[in-house]
């Protein structure tokens, strides 16, 4: 029997092997005691499905794997440790102006920082907070395996907190008409998730829809948010904890 060989089998194959070889020759540059950060794993404890996409949360950590490609090789970082071997100052012109390319368009290595690990929690703990998710707690974990690091932060929201009581206190009486003509479209209503960023949002929607109403003068600065959370109990009739919001809208000069 004559086997035929394959070009674009074969070709594959031997892009695989290439790959699989710079990958192994880059850890064994990196040093001792030294991990390579391959993957963040954002995983969602307490809840069936993802109340908060996981494209947000993976934005928030400080450090991120370096490109990869067919998920196994890490070419960019392969430039960079090969344009960055040896005295980068040695050679001919030529040589140190392609060494230094290398680098250019190469990523340095990702070496695992537990401090920014630690770091990166906190920080998604805050963002779940402002989000609403006062009783959330995020549990980064580590996994060691060779010369990689895979770094895992679990997520328990908690029960959320949402809008209860939501009121308009106008200290100003002359633009009321006003007023209640830029309300009709609010952003806050009873039952959303006490979303901090909906009451910036809110604030900057109320001064952009006035100043088209000729208010040219008015600004973020009259509208100020009292919020009370004290005492609160869950609430299934909104499914959280619920939370009273006063917008006040102080005089407009």
């Amino acid at each position: 029997m004559i086997h035929r060989w394959n070009t674009a089998t074969g070709g594959t194959i031997l892009a695989a092997f290439i790959i699989c070889s710079w990958s192994c020759s880059i850890t064994k540059k990196l040093g001792e005691c030294k991990y390579l950060l391959v993957k963040n794993r954002v995983i969602y404890e307490d809840m069936p499905s993802a109340p908060l996409p996981p494209e947000e949360i993976t934005y928030i950590i400080k450090q991120k794997p370096n490109t990869s490609v067919l998920s196994i090789a890490r070419p960019y970082m392969w430039f960079y440790l090969w344009g960055a071997s040896g005295d980068t100052s040695a050679g001919s012109k030529l040589k140190i102006k392609f060494k230094r390319w290398l680098r250019t368009i190469g990523e340095e290595p990702t070496i695992f920082d537990s401090s920014l690990m630690q770091k990166s929690a906190s920080q998604i703990n805050l963002f779940l907070r402002q989000k609403g998710y006062i009783n959330s707690e995020v549990k980064p974990e580590v996994n060691f395996k060779k010369s990689r690091a895979t770094v895992s932060y679990h997520i328990t929201f908690g029960k959320p907190m949402k809008i209860g009581d939501f009121s308009i206190i106008l200290l100003d009486t002359t633009i009321s008409q006003e007023m209640k003509y830029v309300l009709r479209n609010s952003l806050i209503r009873r039952g959303i998730l006490f979303d901090r960023d909906i009451l910036i949002n809110e604030r900057d929607r109320i001064t952009k829809e006035m100043k088209e109403l000729g208010y040219y003068n008015f600004s973020q600065d009259y509208i100020e948010f009292y919020v009370d959370t004290t005492g609160k109990k869950y609430d299934e009739k909104i499914g959280g904890i619920p939370v009273s919001v006063d917008m006040v809208i102080k005089p407009w000069e």
